[in-house]
C-alpha cells in the first residue's frame, strides 16, 4: 500500500532553506525543529 505524500506550506520551505544557511545550523537539527526527516531538506 502506498503511503500518502506530505504537503507543506510554500512558506515552509523558503524559510527552512533561509536557516540552512545560517553558520552552525545542522540539516538534521533543523528537520527535527520543522518535523520532518533531515533527508527531505537536501532536494529544497
Amino acid at each position: 500500500m502506498a503511503r500518502d505524500r506530505r504537503l507543506f506550506s510554500e512558506e515552509l520551505k523558503p524559510e527552512a532553506v533561509k536557516v540552512m544557511g545560517r553558520p552552525g545550523a545542522s540539516n538534521a537539527a533543523i528537520a527535527r525543529d520543522l518535523g520532518f526527516g533531515a533527508k527531505m531538506l537536501g532536494p529544497w
